[in-house]
C-alpha cells in the first residue's frame, strides 16, 4: 500500500480570478498599504519611487508596497470600468484624511 500524498491548492499560473470586493475591503486594503508606507520617512518612498523608475531590485517592504498599489490600481480600474465610481470635491475627499 502507497503513501497518500498530500496537496494543497494553487492557482494556475494563467488563472484570472474574478473577485468582488466590497468598498469596505478596499478601504481596508488602503489601510495596509498605509500602514507599510508610514512606517517609512518622505526620503525613503522617494527612494522607492527612484528604484521603481530605475526597475531596481525593492527591498521586503517595497515589494510589499508595489504589491499593494498594483492591487489597488487594478481595483480601481475595475471599478471606473463598472461605473463604481463617484467624484466628489477635493475638499471633502481630503476631509476624511486629515486628523
Amino acid at each position: 500500500m502507497s503513501e497518500p500524498t498530500t496537496k494543497i491548492p494553487h492557482i494556475k499560473a494563467d488563472a484570472q480570478v474574478p473577485v468582488v470586493l466590497t468598498s469596505g475591503t478596499i478601504a481596508e486594503l488602503q489601510s495596509v498599504l498605509m500602514y507599510i508606507l508610514d512606517s517609512h520617512s518622505k526620503e525613503d518612498i522617494e527612494a522607492f519611487q527612484s528604484k521603481l523608475s530605475a526597475s531596481k531590485e525593492l527591498s521586503i517592504w517595497e515589494s510589499s508596497a508595489f504589491a499593494m498599489v498594483r492591487l489597488l490600481k487594478v481595483i480601481h480600474d475595475a471599478a471606473v470600468t463598472n461605473d463604481q465610481v463617484v467624484y466628489k470635491d477635493i475638499d471633502s475627499s481630503l476631509s476624511g484624511l486629515i486628523h
